[in-house]
């Protein structure tokens, strides 16, 4: 059929057997005023219709003015099952109205008929979506070829889509690379299909500028990729397993583990599990990363020795972080939650744990008789306690945060063996928290539960075990909290000492036969259960250097206990210990000696 002129149809057409149209310059239109009421086309195409334009500037136009929602669709030219178009030249254009305006349809909606549509040349427009492939059946080929032309639509230029039944249908989209695509191709499966056996060719030369390739509800175990600029789907090799190392997949933590090499990431997948059953010795020496999205999939307990391990913009769920002879353990930019719920954060014999960027770590326990560091803005949660054993060594800098339910720094010996770093040996136990936050007694999990004063540890010690001494060095404008429960104090030992200079002790019922030395300008703040901040024990000793100021809140001296003061006290006031005010109170028998002069 040649148009000799423009034509206006009022109503659509069927075509049932092999026909040519050339439009040769001219028009062919349908308005629909009318509601749809069901899917409805300018032409429905069970043949083999064949669309071209032998003069230029011919055109096959649908204008659909009324819609019944989502319920039906206007197509210019629907090509049902049966039938095959292909288009040579000329425009088919859908000029909107209703919302599922479509210029092409392809559909297949049964068990073996197939549909095809090849595109050449010529121009297919939309305002909603320019070309549909609708692979309805159970088993039918729907075929949809874009060897050329240009496909413009408003919404999407290519909409695939997949079986409303779930069923497979089987298909193919090919795109070259002659085409011009200016909208995005939309694959689209309806949610929990299960099979994909459609094969997807996208050259992304065809891709205009800002058009992409976008999927949704693709099976889990497929995947949508572009290799050597061919778009494609094909199997997911990530599917079922748990890791990766570059492109290989395994299918546990520890498989990858096995065989990670020198300078190799392992990728955790968002995956749900656990390993926590499994326990591996690993003593490569090699330098390695550990990244992903994992905050279901719990890893097993693995100890590290000789290797630097760097947990980097990670979200994981480990049971024990493990650094012995040697190993360092670098948490950079991570959140790394406690499995199992009796976790374990530990450094031995020159095992290193760094904490740092805006790095958080829950965990139940805290074990060092190696090197621990929490830096940047970096925090470190433990719900049960801390412990400081041998010539271990914990530094809290910068604006780093380091809370804990209970602390012993005792220096106490762990398995016969105290820290052999050459840089340690014969030096106390210590925490030093240089700027940074350290609060003993409040701490929260990582699902909010309140471990404050937690009843199952052992309080607070410091320098308690004879002959092993141990430090908190507070200093340069640090904020350390030791919050104890109502009846209970912080034991400093006769080998412990808490040096605090420039910064803010708060909270402190302090006890035992320690040392407390301050320098320069130093709050302490007694705000803990009891309103005051108490100096007991015997025969303890508070020293306020020379050169430093002491600003005292609700302060209480025990009997027999001295300060001896080479600074300054201020803002001593009469004692009330319900005040808000600042207060100080000496007890009979105690003294404070200023200058070596006893003021009684």
């Amino acid at each position: 059929i040649v148009l000799e002129s423009d034509i206006t149809l009022d109503a659509g057409v069927t075509v049932n057997t092999e026909l040519t149209i050339d439009l040769n310059g001219h028009l062919l239109s349908r308005t629909v005023t009318s509601e749809i009421s069901a899917s409805d086309a300018l032409i429905v195409n069970r043949g083999n219709l064949t669309i071209l334009d032998s003069v230029g500037g011919g055109k096959i136009t649908l204008t659909a003015t009324t819609n019944r929602a989502w319920n039906a669709s206007s197509v210019v030219i629907a090509t049902n099952p049966g039938g095959k178009l292909v288009i040579e030249s000329g425009t088919i254009e859908h000029l909107g109205g209703t919302d599922m305006a479509y210029a092409l349809d392809n559909l297949t909606n049964g068990d073996t008929t197939y549909a095809e549509t090849v595109i050449n040349g010529g121009t297919i427009k939309s305002t909603y979506r320019a070309v549909r492939q609708f692979l309805n059946g159970n088993g039918a080929q729907n075929i949809l070829t874009v060897n050329g032309g240009t496909i413009e639509g408003t919404n999407k230029s290519i909409f695939f889509h997949g079986p409303t039944n779930k069923k497979p249908c089987s298909g193919t989209l090919t795109v070259g690379a002659n085409a011009v695509i200016n909208g995005d191709i939309y694959l689209f499966v309806t949610e929990g299909s299960t099979e994909w056996p459609v094969t997807v060719s996208i050259a992304t030369a065809a891709l205009a500028d800002g058009s992409e390739v976008i999927s949704k509800n693709v099976p889990a175990s497929y995947v949508v990729k572009e290799t050597n600029g061919i778009w494609g789907v094909e199997a997911n090799p990530s599917y079922g397993k748990v890791t990766a190392i570059g492109e290989t997949y395994y299918e546990s933590f520890a498989a990858a583990l096995n065989e990670v090499q020198d300078g190799e990431t392992i990728t955790i997948l968002n995956v749900e599990g656990s390993e926590v059953g499994t326990e591996i010795d690993f003593t490569k020496d090699i330098e390695f990363t550990i990244t992903g999205n994992a905050p279901n999939y719990a890893l097993p307990i693995v100890t590290f020795q000789n290797a630097t391990v760097n947990i980097e913009n990670a979200t994981i769920l480990i049971p024990e972080l493990d650094a012995r002879q040697n190993a360092t353990i670098n948490v950079i930019d991570s959140t790394v939650y406690d499995a199992g719920g009796n976790s374990i954060v530990k450094s031995y014999y020159n095992g290193a744990i760094n904490i740092s960027g805006t790095s958080v770590v829950y965990t139940m326990q805290v074990t060092t008789m190696g090197y621990i560091t929490i830096s940047d803005t970096a925090k470190l949660n433990a719900t049960w306690q801390t412990n400081v054993y041998g010539n271990g060594m914990i530094t809290v800098k910068e604006d780093a945060q380091f809370n804990t339910a209970a602390l012993q720094l005792t220096g106490k010996e762990y398995s016969g063996r105290d820290n052999t770093d050459a840089d340690r040996v014969g030096q106390p136990a210590t925490i030093v928290v240089d700027g940074a936050t350290f609060i003993v007694g409040s701490v929260k999990s990582s699902n909010g539960a309140d471990y404050s004063y937690n009843s199952s540890s052992y309080g607070v010690n410091i320098g308690t075990i004879e002959g092993k001494s141990a430090v908190l060095d507070i200093k340069n404008g640090a904020n350390v909290q030791i919050l104890i429960k109502d009846g209970s104090a912080a034991t400093v030992g006769a080998d412990g000492t808490v040096l605090v200079d420039d910064s803010t002790l708060d909270g402190v019922n302090l006890s035992g036969a320690g040392t407390t030395k301050f320098y320069n300008t130093v709050n302490f703040y007694g705000d803990n259960v009891v309103n005051t901040a108490n100096l007991g024990g015997s025969p303890f000793h508070l020293i306020v250097n020379k050169g430093a100021i002491l600003n005292i809140t609700r302060f209480v001296l025990g009997y027999d206990r001295a300060i001896t003061v080479y600074g300054e006290i201020e803002d001593a006031h009469a004692f009330d210990p319900t005040a808000k005010t600042p207060s100080l109170k000496f007890n009979s028998n105690s003294g404070v000696s200023v200058g070596g002069t006893d003021t009684g």
